[in-house]
This record gives C-alpha cells, structure tokens and sequence, in this order.
C-alpha cells in the first residue's frame, strides 16, 4: 500500500478485516489533520542529546525485559515501542516552539500549518 485508504471505505466492515475500535475512531467527527514525520524531516542530535537517549534507551529496554519475567506477565513491544516518542515528549515538555527550533533546529511551527 503506498498510501492510507479513506477512512470511509473501512467503515461498516466485518470486524475480521478492520476492528471494531478502528471503525468507532474512524467514524468520529472531525477527523484530526494529519502530520507526516519521514526521513527528511529528521533533525541531527548533539552528541551529548545522542548519549543522554542511548542512555535511556538502554535503561528502558532491561527494565522491559524483566518487568514480564519477574511479574510472569506482560510483553515489552507497547514500552519498548513507544520509548522515543515519549522520550522525546518528556524533553520537549517544558519547552516553546521557539526553543525547539532554536535548539535543535527543527521548523517546529511548519509541522502544524
């Protein structure tokens, strides 16, 4: 697939080809506008940045793995997948759109307009 099917053609489906917690998101009103984050919107990190996330990175991915072994439950895709953005939410939590760019120049504002 090399691009996202209208939402509308997944509505009404048989749940054993799109769930039914897609089909009640995709029936909400109004759609929210969408942003694409490739590889070309990509912004180079400090090496101080880079060994503060691989740091992190590190920490996050044993804790992931022992969490289910010693509770004898769970798995650690969801964690371990959703590291970087929450990473990088925490990072940027305090700041403005102004700082971001300055900082680690990204045209923050371009991503919203």
């Amino acid at each position: 697939m090399t691009s996202r099917p209208d939402p509308k053609t997944l509505l009404g489906k048989p749940v054993t080809e799109v769930p039914m917690s897609v089909q009640r998101i995709l029936g909400q009103l109004p759609a929210p506008k969408s942003i694409w984050i490739g590889p070309k919107d990509v912004a180079k990190l400090s090496k101080e940045d880079t060994q503060a996330y691989e740091s992190a990175q590190t920490i996050m991915r044993h804790l992931c793995v022992r969490a289910p072994t010693a509770h004898a439950s769970g798995h650690p895709g969801g964690p371990l997948s959703a590291f970087t953005f929450a990473y990088f939410d925490e990072l940027f939590a305090d700041l403005e759109p102004e700082d971001i760019q300055e900082t680690y120049n990204v045209d923050v504002k371009a991503q919203y307009t």
